[in-house]
This record gives structure tokens, C-alpha cells and sequence, in this order.
């Protein structure tokens, strides 16, 4: 089992204000020798890439930097590959974009690190988990679905858009566990590519288990899909069709799932180089075009500094490192 991220960083978490359109660094600290390298561990057109590129293209945008910062792909492992290059480099001018697909790739031995040796810089917003059904069916709450779910687990066909040990696959397993179901017998399946969607539509599969930013509000809007449950801890304004879901949360089922967007550095960052990165995505975060865009990919504003996220971090580390126990995916 991976270690856990106390002790690995020695942080300050302040930031210094800076007005927009204004680069980050003062005399005497430390800013970028080199241009910066924007790791996306995935493939173009993914929620990676688009994550990694309206970073990017905030930052060229708004002249946020001397140096020019620029997107790199490096897909693979469900992440790992492009995270292992980064802990490879150890070199703070090479970063990547993380999310919650992050925290079950490093906890399930995908990659060959782990949390303590990488440093959370940022975090920028949230995509939440969803589950959703073809139109036609008949379950309309989660209630409705794991009675009969209760009855024969294996009947029922789950697919979501990551591996087993992914997101998807273990928001749904955390929401079969509240409700007693033996989740050993739980048939999922996954579609990395189309986010299991075309299988719900199509009948082959019965549930989807996937995130607000998967396209699920457009299926919905098309007639297609129904929303169960939105694994938010209240309900969402980002999208009004969003708002009139409730969460599993009012349901009665304690199961808070946040896809939360942020950017990762090497293990070794000192204090100032940590401190500069806080300045700049701060500024990016604070950009009207940034948060138009974020609204646009579904997601919720979630910031956090490197020190609240290295807090938020340590908490999911624990609720993932036992979730994926209990689904038989890592070592006691």
C-alpha cells in the first residue's frame, strides 16, 4: 500500500495577491529557467487534455508567464505512464494535470509511484459522480435499483468509463456497500473510450456509472439517459439541469464522489518553487475566460491551494485505500 502523503510536503500555503494579467514572479524568487512542460497522461480530446490545455492557454492568453508553458501528451496505465515520467524528471519546470482517476491509479500499483512522491500544487474545480439509466427504465431513485440489485448483483450490467479500481467503478462499489449489496458478484464492465454511454443507450449495459463532465447532461437533454443520483455533497448549480437531480447524499446514502481537477508537480519542489505555481494557477483561476470555460466542461469551482490539497488528498488517500481493500484491489 502506497504511503500516505503526511510528512511529504513542507508547505506554507500562502500565496502573494497579484493583480490579472500580471507575471508572477519578484526579484529574488525563484520563476521558471526553462519553459514549462504540461503533462497530460492521456491522449488529445480527453478530459486530461482539455483540463491540461485551458490551463495552458489561460497562461499564454493573459501573459501570465515570462516563459511560455505548453501541453505535452503522454497517455498510458490510465495516467501512470505520464506520471511516472514526471517522478522520472524530478524537474519542476515538467508538471502534469491530475484528477480523481489520479488517486485510484497511484493506490492500485498502475503506476510505480505513489502520493509521496509527487506534490498537489492546485486544485481548480470538480466534475461529481453520476449515475444514470436509459430513459425507459424503470428505477427512478437508487433505492429503486439496488432493492433489485439486492436480489441477484450479478444481473444487473454497471459499465463506466475507467478500468476496475477507477473512478466510476469504485464510486458505484462505495454506493452497493451503503446499501449491503455483495459487491464481489457486481458485474462491471469499462469503455475508456465513450464513457460506457453508447452501451447504456444501445441495452447491452443497464447502469452508468460516470461523472457530470461526461456528456451525461446532453443525453439527458436529448431524451436518452435519466439521472439516479448526483454523488455531490449538495446539489449542483453549474448546469440547472443538474439542479434538479438530487444527490445520493438526500437519498440517504453518505457517498460524496468529486472528480476534482488539479495540477501535480515532482517530489523534490522546494518552498519557493511551490509558492510560485500557487501564485500563477491562482491567477488562472481567477481568470472570467478560465471559469467560462470550466462552466462549460461541468465542472464546479473547487480551489485549493497546495496546502489545502494536500489536506483534501490525504483524506480521499484513506477513503480510497479502503474502498479498494475491500474490493479485493490492493493488499491489506
Amino acid at each position: 500500500m502506497k504511503g500516505k502523503l503526511i510528512g511529504f510536503l513542507l508547505l506554507i500555503g500562502i500565496t502573494v495577491g497579484c493583480s490579472n494579467n500580471s507575471q508572477v514572479a519578484s526579484e529574488g524568487e525563484w520563476e521558471p529557467q526553462n519553459n514549462v512542460e504540461l503533462v497530460a497522461p492521456s491522449g488529445a480530446g480527453g478530459g486530461w487534455d482539455s483540463q491540461a490545455r485551458l490551463i495552458a492557454n489561460t497562461i499564454g492568453q493573459e501573459d501570465l508567464m515570462e516563459k511560455n508553458m505548453g501541453v505535452e501528451n503522454r497517455a498510458g496505465g490510465s495516467g501512470a505512464i505520464g506520471m511516472d515520467y514526471i517522478a522520472n524528471r524530478n524537474d519542476p519546470h515538467r508538471i502534469f494535470v491530475s484528477s480523481g482517476t489520479t488517486t485510484t491509479t497511484l493506490l492500485s500499483n498502475e503506476s510505480n509511484y505513489g502520493f509521496e512522491d509527487f506534490t498537489p500544487l492546485t486544485n481548480f474545480g470538480a466534475d461529481y459522480g453520476v449515475i444514470a439509466v436509459h430513459a425507459d427504465s424503470e428505477w427512478d431513485t437508487l433505492d429503486d435499483l439496488f432493492e433489485e440489485m439486492e436480489k441477484d448483483p450479478s444481473s444487473i450490467g454497471i459499465i463506466g468509463g475507467n478500468n476496475p479500481g477507477g473512478f466510476d467503478h469504485v464510486q458505484f462499489m462505495r454506493l452497493a456497500l451503503e446499501k449491503g449489496i455483495e459487491i464481489e458478484d457486481i458485474r462491471y464492465a469499462s469503455d475508456n473510450e465513450n464513457h460506457g454511454i453508447p452501451a447504456v443507450l444501445s441495452g447491452s449495459a443497464a447502469v452508468l456509472t460516470s461523472k457530470t463532465g461526461s456528456g451525461v447532461a446532453e443525453q439527458v437533454r436529448g431524451g436518452n439517459l435519466k439521472i439516479l443520483a448526483i454523488l455531490s455533497q449538495e446539489r449542483l448549480t453549474v448546469d440547472e439541469l443538474f439542479t434538479e437531480v438530487p444527490t445520493a447524499v438526500e437519498q440517504g446514502y453518505d457517498v460524496v464522489s468529486s472528480n476534482w481537477r488539479g495540477v501535480h508537480g515532482p517530489k523534490d519542489m522546494s518552498e519557493s518553487q511551490v509558492e510560485y505555481y500557487n501564485e500563477l494557477f491562482k491567477q488562472v483561476s481567477e481568470s472570467e475566460e478560465f471559469q467560462s470555460q470550466m462552466t462549460r466542461l461541468g465542472w464546479e469551482e473547487l480551489y485549493m491551494d497546495s496546502e489545502e490539497f494536500a489536506n483534501f488528498l490525504e483524506e480521499e488517500e484513506r477513503v480510497y485505500t479502503e474502498i479498494l481493500t475491500q474490493i479485493g484491489l490492493i493488499g491489506e
